[in-house]
């Protein structure tokens, strides 16, 4: 790959009769057959087939996944508020089905029938799916077992990971993992806990609740050496089971379901290896932040802090008496823009009704790899960012950031505020008219957005009470 490293100005205007902003960005151009096919020209494709040299539906997958980065990067983002961004747009589509043409269900290599599921999923081709799918997921005597159980794995991601979900569908083929036993235990352990966030996302508590003990129980299948390799997925099943504990069981149940969790993952990290030391301090600090996340449901939360507000409804008291909050805690170089039209969906949703989003950053010396002499510099850059260029469409708190020397001299950030306070579990609180964390929730997405609509909706209608998430 062959990439070259320069400073683009981009000029946007934040709407009708607003002045244009330039800002600089440090962008890499990079030539390689996984970039959109107009790129690809000339490095071994034609004028009338881009897809040339591609060998497997992966590369398509690649190709659409970075076509839509693009497509997002290049939009203004003020057409983001009525754009539906749980699909791939109609003209990435049409573009990549070009190259899902050159292969089929039939003919593909074994190891290329997962990512052909994930490319027919793109494209909502049914038909490919299936086909796939079932090819994907059939025994051959050839194949071992543990091969098997890895291809349709992946197949439960792609239904899990297409836009919109397809939870149905992935539970089908988890079922499949389920009747292969001990040959497929970390494969059933990893799709469960997968669905099992999934379901509880969507509102299918009880259904996640049954998903999740099965993850459970599946970990405790993998032998020891097992355990140690997949310490991390082992807690991720942990983690998940504790939101959902804490949605049906409340905020005790689920306190207590994280000293289990504690107990069980913690002695993982005494695997002998390297990086023993730094593992265990990654798992101590993650239940940490999950048990105050957890300790905080029901009680009255800090004042947001911030030395600088930046937006349009600038404030400086939140959360505000009678009216929910919806904190967002977030490094300060957002470039997720879809996240940024979610942000503006749920903001134009609630207008005039009694709701404040705030998204938190913070200084941190440097800024899209510009040094900044200042914080009073480096909120300049922010306010040109947020506010100029990608038109916030929420009150946006920047703290400064306070710092420390290692004993070699090396500077060391300190937690701001809004981290130590709001950041527990989750980068996202709800906030109850009476002052109270309402709910841990997952990351705020598309796939999430359906939950914050009852979170928020459950909280405008209760003065007081609380709620453990759904």
């Amino acid at each position: 790959m062959r990439c070259k490293r320069f400073v683009a100005v981009i000029r946007a205007g934040a709407g009708a009769g607003a002045r244009a902003v330039a800002f600089a960005v440090p962008v890499a151009i990079c030539v390689a057959a996984a970039l959109a096919p107009s790129l690809a020209l000339g490095q071994g494709g034609t004028a009338t087939d881009s897809y040339a040299r591609y060998v497997s539906p992966a590369q398509c997958v690649q190709t659409a996944v970075r076509m839509r980065q693009f497509y997002w990067r290049d939009k203004h983002i003020d057409t983001a508020r009525t754009v539906t961004v749980d699909a791939y747009p109609l003209s990435i589509r049409d573009s990549v089905r070009m190259c899902a043409s050159r292969f089929s269900a039939a003919a593909v290599l074994p190891d290329q029938l997962a990512p052909l599921v994930e490319l027919a999923l793109i494209l909502d081709d049914t038909v490919t799916v299936n086909a796939a799918a079932a090819r994907a997921i059939a025994t051959v005597p050839s194949v071992p077992p543990e091969q098997r159980a890895a291809r349709i794995l992946y197949v439960v991601k792609a239904f899990l990971e297409a836009k919109p979900r397809r939870i149905d569908q992935a539970r089908h083929y988890a079922r499949v993992l389920d009747s292969m036993g001990a040959s497929a235990i970390y494969e059933r352990m990893k799709a469960g806990e997968l669905i099992a966030s999934a379901l509880w996302v969507s509102g299918q508590t009880a259904a996640a609740d049954t998903q999740s003990r099965a993850a459970i129980a599946a970990s405790k299948e993998l032998s020891e050496a097992e355990q140690f390799n997949f310490a991390f997925q082992i807690r991720d099943a942990y983690v998940t089971r504790s939101r959902i504990v804490l949605s049906l069981y409340g905020r005790d149940s689920a306190l207590a379901f994280i000293d289990t969790a504690h107990a069980r993952t913690i002695p993982l990290t005494h695997n002998g290896g390297p990086h023993a030391s730094e593992m265990l301090g990654n798992f101590e600090g993650f239940f940490r932040d999950y048990r105050k996340g957890f300790d905080a449901i029901g009680r009255v939360s800090k004042p947001v802090h911030a030395e600088s507000w930046l937006g349009t409804a600038v404030d400086s008291v939140y959360p505000k008496p009678g009216r929910v909050t919806v904190f967002l805690f977030s490094d300060p170089d957002v470039t997720n823009f879809e996240l940024v039209a979610t942000l503006r969906r749920l903001r134009e949703r609630y207008a005039g009704r009694d709701v404040d989003f705030v998204y938190s950053t913070y200084t941190a010396g440097y800024f899209r790899g510009k040094v900044e002499p200042t914080p009073a510099d480096e909120v300049k850059d922010l306010k040109r960012w947020f506010v100029d260029f990608i038109n916030m469409p929420v009150t946006v708190a920047v703290e400064e950031s306070q710092f420390g020397r290692l004993i070699d001299g090396r500077r060391q950030n300190v937690d701001t505020e809004n981290r130590k306070n709001y950041y527990l579990g989750s980068n996202v609180a709800i906030i109850g008219k009476d002052g109270k964390r309402r709910a841990a929730l997952s990351s705020l997405g598309v796939d999430s957005e359906e939950m914050y609509y009852r979170e928020i909706d459950e909280a405008l209608a209760d003065m007081g009470g609380i709620s453990s998430g759904h």
